[in-house]
Order: C-alpha cells, then sequence, then structure tokens
C-alpha cells in the first residue's frame, strides 16, 4: 500500500466517524433539551417556595426530619420528568 492510499482510507475513516458523531449527538439532543427544560421548571418553582419560607421565617427542619421532604422533592422532579 503506498502513501496515498493510506492517507485516503484514514480521511475516509475519519468522515465516517465524525458522521456517526454527529449522527449520535443529535439523537441525544431532544433528551437534552427536555431535561433543561425539567431543571428549569425546578428552579424556577424552587425559588418563590424558598422566598416564602424565608419571608415567613419559617426555621430549618432539623437532620432527623430532611429524608422526608427529599423524598418528596425527588418524586416530584420525578413526576416532572415522565410528563
Amino acid at each position: 500500500m503506498n502513501e496515498r492510499s493510506h492517507a485516503g482510507s484514514c480521511s475516509s475513516l475519519g468522515l465516517i466517524l465524525a458522521a456517526l458523531g454527529v449522527t449520535a449527538f443529535s439523537l441525544t439532543s431532544p433528551g437534552t433539551v427536555r431535561a433543561l427544560t425539567v431543571a428549569l421548571r425546578s428552579v424556577l418553582a424552587a425559588l418563590p417556595a424558598g422566598g416564602c419560607l424565608l419571608a415567613l421565617r419559617i426555621p430549618v427542619p432539623a437532620r432527623a426530619h430532611r429524608p422526608g421532604p427529599t423524598v418528596v422533592a425527588a418524586g416530584v422532579v420525578a413526576g416532572t420528568i415522565r410528563c
């Protein structure tokens, strides 16, 4: 195999791999948009809720009471993802 045919096969392989990469990325793009939308919704919901807690001077729950609200918050986010 001479230099020229070897260079041609490498550039063809590079072109094929680049096309596969672009295709794979385009398949994940809708999922990325959905994840960012869910994250933005969660933040937009948390800001007024946190503001209300601060305005009403609600104390931070004791460490023993934190797992319950954490599970509820995780369920809300998981439910938002499924909708």
